[in-house]
């Protein structure tokens, strides 16, 4: 764009525009415009048109033709963009925000808590029958059925949805591992039963082994109601719990 077609579009609008006279002494030649162009021969009168309507002498409004003014941003983003980097849209969210999930924790009365995984669905009548099924086996085995007392309560994480909190998955594992040694009640906690792969990496087990505290990991409930033979395994772990 030559420097005279540059001052047309500033005036038309509104921004005045301040050029030296004459090159100063050993100043470097300028990179932004031809600005000693002054005496050039002035522009052919359909270019003039294509960039302003009426540039007034006097303080009056100015008129622009819009369709010009668009073509002329055009052209100037175009030359401010050469030699530059593109400038990216806004970053996508993180891939590694906050961990979200929902667990049941059941606390038996016998030293025993089973923690199952309700972040797609709570548990059916016939999974709840199983895990009532398996604190009365080893209240059997522990000697103590007339205490058994089930009751539970629901963990979501995160706890609080304050941005900028650490919600990842290792602050997740440390609160629902204290949640787990929390309100054991009068009788000590012995051992927590894990049901299904949601859960796992969220308990840790060297926090809960400081506290005398077995972990069990088991199949999901529906898994167990399944396939019978998978529930040899888990009561050969849970007798090896000595009352």
């Amino acid at each position: 764009m030559s420097a005279q077609l540059s001052r047309l579009y500033l005036q038309a609008m509104g921004l005045p525009l301040y050029v030296p006279r004459f090159v100063l002494p050993g100043a470097a030649p300028s990179s932004q415009g031809d600005f000693a162009a002054l005496d050039e021969p002035p522009l052919p009168a359909e270019q003039q048109q294509a960039a302003v309507v009426a540039v007034p002498a006097t303080a009056q409004p100015v008129a622009v033709d819009s369709q010009a003014a668009r073509r002329s941003l055009g052209e100037l983003e175009a030359v401010d963009s050469r030699g530059r980097e593109p400038v990216s849209a806004a970053p996508a969210a993180s891939a590694a925000q906050g961990v979200r999930f929902r667990a049941n924790l059941i606390d038996t009365g016998i030293g025993l808590r089973l923690l199952t995984d309700c972040s797609e669905a709570e548990l059916r009548p016939a999974e709840k029958r199983l895990l009532a099924n398996i604190s009365r086996a080893v209240a059997r085995r522990w000697q103590c059925d007339a205490e058994l007392a089930l009751s539970a309560e629901r963990f979501d994480w995160p706890l609080v949805k304050v941005p900028g909190l650490l919600q990842g998955a290792d602050e997740a594992r440390e609160a629902l591992s204290a949640r787990l040694l929390a309100r054991a009640g009068e009788r000590p906690l012995r051992a927590v039963l894990v049901f299904g792969e949601g859960m796992r990496s969220y308990v840790c087990r060297e926090y809960l082994g400081a506290a005398g505290v077995e972990l069990i990991h088991a199949p999901a409930a529906q898994a167990l109601l399944d396939d019978g033979r998978l529930k040899a395994p888990l009561w050969s772990a849970l007798r090896a719990i000595t009352a």
